[in-house]
């Protein structure tokens, strides 16, 4: 903003010295227009006079010139440290703007580097908690699976153990049982097998009842129905030729 005020100023004066200069030129070739009409009228009287008029207005405007020249200089010197103070402002800026950019560069790409950095160490971190996670809970998991396991094999174990026991008892009752009918049944047919014998051989039967009843005691009366089984006919219809 100051040099921007200086360089308005500058401006402003650099106008009114050309408008100073041209001012100058006109009254100059006005003047001159001036003696040249008066010349002839007091060539004679005036003469010396115009001579040093002419010489003083020469002197003036040769001054005027280096007045001009000078200003010039200066203000091109002026221009000049204007210009050099505008590129050193400028250069200065350049360098303060360069370096802002360097360190806003550094800030962002810190900046990115660091979120890469935080985003790597929570995937690591993540990772290595879910791992640990993941191991706790596979151990907890296989501790279960085994303790299950350990009771599937001690329930089978016990439910074999008992079955086989059920089992054998059963299989005791069932071999006794099929030994007690096999034993009824055997008996059974070893009583019709004696029945028919003696079915067919009365006579025998009545010889074995009689030697029964020969066995029992003396004073006991002998009942000769017990000779004959319940069913049967008389022996002595059969063999009657035996007894006489």
């Amino acid at each position: 903003f100051f040099f921007e005020k200086v360089k308005h100023q500058l401006n402003e004066t650099e106008n009114v010295l050309q408008f100073g200069l041209f001012s100058l030129t006109l009254m100059y070739f006005r003047a001159m227009t001036l003696l040249q009409q008066s010349k002839f009228a007091h060539e004679d009287d005036l003469s010396k006079l115009h001579t040093s008029k002419i010489i003083g207005n020469t002197n003036s405007i040769s001054r005027q010139v280096r007045q001009k020249e000078a200003r010039e200089r200066a203000m091109t010197r002026a221009m000049e440290r204007v210009r050099i103070g505008e590129k050193l402002i400028a250069d200065r800026k350049q360098s303060r703007n360069k370096v802002e950019r360097e360190k806003l560069r550094k800030q962002v790409y810190r900046i990115k580097v660091e979120s890469k950095n935080c985003v790597t160490i929570q995937r690591v971190y993540r990772g290595h908690m879910g791992r640990r996670a993941a191991q706790k809970w596979a151990l907890i998991r296989a501790e279960e699976l085994a303790y299950q396991s350990l009771r599937f094999a001690a329930a089978a174990a016990i439910q074999r153990t008992y079955r086989g026991y059920i089992g054998r008892q059963v299989a005791e009752d069932r071999r006794e049982e099929l030994v007690e009918f096999m034993r009824k049944i055997r008996a059974q047919e070893a009583k019709e097998e004696e029945d028919e014998y003696w079915k067919r051989h009365p006579f025998q039967r009545f010889v074995r009842n009689l030697k029964s009843l020969t066995k029992r005691n003396s004073s006991q009366p002998i009942d000769f129905d017990d000779l004959i089984y319940e069913g049967s006919e008389d022996p002595f219809k059969e063999f009657p030729e035996n007894l006489n």
